[in-house]
């Protein structure tokens, strides 16, 4: 999986719609519905619950997005870091 794909689900969970979602990262709605069909079909189950009231995270999804969520704040770490380097 791809790195910007993490941020897209963390973003979708928490918004619980792909409009929201696309709309707070300014990509389209299609990026977002590509990047998490792609994502379930590489971890092989669905990560949402799909309705009209939005999209909800399946079980699975719920342990996939502490995962990720966990991943990005490290890497928002790691970037405050090196920048932190810098400076020195």
């Amino acid at each position: 999986m791809e790195f910007e794909q993490y941020r897209f689900f963390v973003s979708t969970a928490e918004e619980k719609s792909v409009i929201k979602a696309a709309d707070k990262l300014y990509v389209t709605r299609q990026t977002i519905s590509a990047a998490l069909n792609r994502m379930e079909d590489e971890a092989g189950f669905p990560l949402f619950k799909r309705s009209n009231q939005g999209m909800e995270l399946t079980e699975e999804g719920l342990v996939y997005y502490k995962k990720a969520k966990k991943l990005l704040k490290d890497f928002e770490r790691l970037n405050a870091d090196i920048k932190g380097y810098g400076r020195r």
